[in-house]
């Protein structure tokens, strides 16, 4: 439901008018498109209303659960290899590899950028990094904010070297995914700090 959700938005918004005249096709989450923005969001959203409801502390879960988002995140970019999306741009590096563009196994792209498995190797090392970080004594939401600016940066970086929808630069030579990276850094600093301050006072 997540990825069907975050599939929505992120074609409507950039192609939009492919689904005006048929806009039951975003729906057909077997035809691709899916996007892993819409996981976090609304993982985190239903982590929020789940220790809500359990007089829980949201920062303290959300520490535990951060590793594993970056674990399964690992996963999911070798299924991205796999299936031949979010690849790199071309290069002539003695691991450059030819994709099918669009799933099409008529053609080949010129060798590239496996952006799949760099990003699978980033979030392995942000694995290992915050499970090492959650065994050391640490203040409430401090796992799940390294998990959200490591991998916010990481993504920036990673755009420079991607093709497809994301990578299109949106404004000031920046993809749209650069942007959101800029925007989503500083407002999850100030949001967990806020949510901090707010338990604080209510302890």
């Amino acid at each position: 439901m997540r990825g069907s959700l975050a599939r929505t938005w992120f074609l409507l918004r950039p192609t939009g008018r492919q689904f005006q005249d048929r806009p039951w096709d975003v729906l057909k989450i077997w035809e691709g498109g899916l996007s892993f923005v819409g996981g976090p969001l609304f993982a985190f959203a239903y982590l929020w209303w789940f220790c809500r409801k359990h007089n829980l502390s949201f920062l303290a879960f959300a520490d535990i659960c951060a590793p594993g988002f970056a674990l399964g995140h690992a996963f999911g970019r070798v299924g991205c290899f796999l299936g031949g999306c979010c690849y790199g741009r071309e290069c002539d590096l003695p691991w450059a590899i030819r994709f099918h563009p669009n799933g099409d196994i008529a053609l080949l792209t010129p060798p590239s950028h496996p952006t799949q498995l760099y990003a699978s190797v980033a979030c392995l090392i942000i694995f290992f990094r915050l499970n090492s970080s959650q065994r050391r004594p640490h203040r409430p939401g401090e796992i799940l904010l390294s998990y959200l600016i490591l991998y916010g940066c990481w993504r920036f970086v990673e755009e420079s070297l991607r093709r497809g929808a994301t990578a299109d630069v949106f404004c000031f030579g920046f993809t749209h995914m650069q942007v959101a990276c800029l925007a989503a850094e500083p407002c999850c600093c100030c949001g967990c700090g806020a949510y901090a301050a707010l338990r604080s006072r209510r302890l």
